[in-house]
């Protein structure tokens, strides 16, 4: 591989170990905006309007997982939707309280249960950045290696 394929290889690397970083930077502020809601917002019931899977695989025939979900009305009359991340599972029409801030409405969380998952997203949040930013930081290391060496 000529010089300036290893700094390709360099650069992807890189790049495929800031994905972690990103995702893990998105669920860190929803989740701390959902606590936020728990802690200082507006209590009201919301509805289950919506369940479904999403297909995985690259036939499209494994299961993907669960998604719910919920719709409410916020105190001045707006109508918000927002998807419950609680792993709670959930049926339409099923009813459930919640809290949302006023500035936010779509950062509504709900009471009945972790709104975040539990141990199975931490799990998750957890082996993924280990996995995808060792294999990201090891690519980006042998080609460095390569390219100076």
């Amino acid at each position: 591989m000529a010089g300036s394929g290893y700094v390709v290889m360099v650069v992807a690397g890189l790049l495929f170990a800031g994905i972690p970083v990103v995702a893990r930077t998105v669920h860190l502020r929803r989740e701390r905006s959902g606590r936020r809601a728990l802690a200082e917002g507006i209590e009201v019931e919301a509805g289950c309007v919506d369940v479904f899977t999403t297909r995985s695989g690259p036939d499209g025939g494994g299961r993907g997982p669960r998604q719910v979900v919920l719709g409410f009305r916020t105190l001045e009359g707006r109508e918000v939707r927002f998807q419950d991340l609680s792993g709670v599972p959930r049926v339409v029409g099923e009813r459930v309280r919640v809290r949302y801030l006023a500035e936010h409405p779509r950062s509504a969380a709900v009471t009945d249960a972790d709104p975040f998952g539990g141990s199975g997203r931490t799990l998750l949040l957890v082996v993924f950045p280990l996995l995808f930013g060792g294999a990201g930081l090891a690519l980006a290391g042998f080609g460095a290696w390569q390219w100076l060496g």
